[in-house]
């Protein structure tokens, strides 16, 4: 058992936020406010989603049902889908989403794409480094990274971040932000994106917006992810589970329980709102 633990990211992970103890803080507290402002738009919870591009194969649901839900809930919406049809669809319902492209070895594909979601109104655009980079994808440069930031009117994010160094190139380059993730086929051996983030963040020095996506299970352990400097976190395991009875409210409900848990962890140490939250009410053991 101690073998397979052994370069196991998502273990390490989980040993790591349970490590870390909340300091209570009762006096001057108040309610507090989850209200969660990037790039122009507000929302109700720092708890954002990315929804697969296989979504309506894998849970038989309708993407553009799913945005609507987003929309009302209060989240933002992550997509990657390549579908210039359904991207188009979700556009105008007026769902506020980012598109993720992938790394294509051929640079006029991404800027195809950078131009679609600008035109499909698409809040930000990005690329997702950590794709597998199998024949049609390619590694980026820096220099490259300036191009895509230039030729997007709207902000450029780099997706796949796990290093210091590739935080501050991003940072560098202009980046309008950065998402700290690794591909799925990674997981057990890359370093765990919340465990690098003290790193990040110093290196980026508060000048873009760092989003983390690691094992986030609960309300107590977006409070710890946020406190510990993130600008917002992804909950990626809402889409691992097949929607209840009531069909895709059923994933959004779940992230509304967790942001009142998110509230109740903030009320009970000060924390007022997204831009005050204290590192320091976390003891690690």
């Amino acid at each position: 058992m101690e073998y397979e633990k052994q370069g196991d990211s998502g273990l390490y992970t989980r040993d790591y936020f349970d490590s870390l103890l909340v300091e209570t803080r009762y006096i001057d507290s108040g309610e507090p406010d989850t209200s969660f402002a990037i790039y122009g738009k507000k929302f109700t919870s720092p708890i954002m989603v990315s929804m697969p591009a296989n979504l309506e194969d894998v849970h038989k649901t309708d993407v553009i049902e799913t945005a609507r839900e987003a929309e009302k809930a209060g989240v933002l919406c992550w997509i990657g889908t390549e579908e210039k049809e359904k991207l188009s669809e979700i556009s105008a319902t007026g769902v506020a989403a980012i598109k993720i492209i992938r790394p294509y070895a051929d640079n006029k594909v991404v800027f195809s794409q950078i131009e679609q979601a600008q035109k499909c109104g698409a809040l930000a655009v990005g690329i997702d480094l950590s794709c597998g980079l199998g024949k049609e994808e390619a590694s980026k440069s820096m220099e490259e990274i300036r191009e895509f930031v230039s030729a997007a009117s709207v902000p450029f994010i780099v997706k796949g971040i796990l290093s210091k160094k590739d935080a501050y190139k991003c940072a560098m380059a202009g980046v309008g932000g950065i998402v700290m993730s690794a591909h799925d086929s990674l997981l057990r051996y890359t370093v765990s994106p919340f465990m690098s983030l003290p790193d990040v963040l110093k290196a980026v020095d508060v000048r873009i917006p760092v989003f983390v996506d690691c094992e986030i299970r609960s309300g107590l352990d977006v409070f710890k992810a946020l406190a510990s400097g993130a600008t917002a976190v992804f909950m990626k395991r809402v889409f691992a589970e097949s929607p209840g009875a009531n069909g895709t409210k059923d994933f959004f409900e779940k992230i509304s329980n967790m942001n009142n848990e998110l509230k109740s962890f903030m009320a009970q140490t000060g924390c007022h709102n997204l831009l005050h939250m204290d590192k320091t009410v976390l003891w690690q053991i």
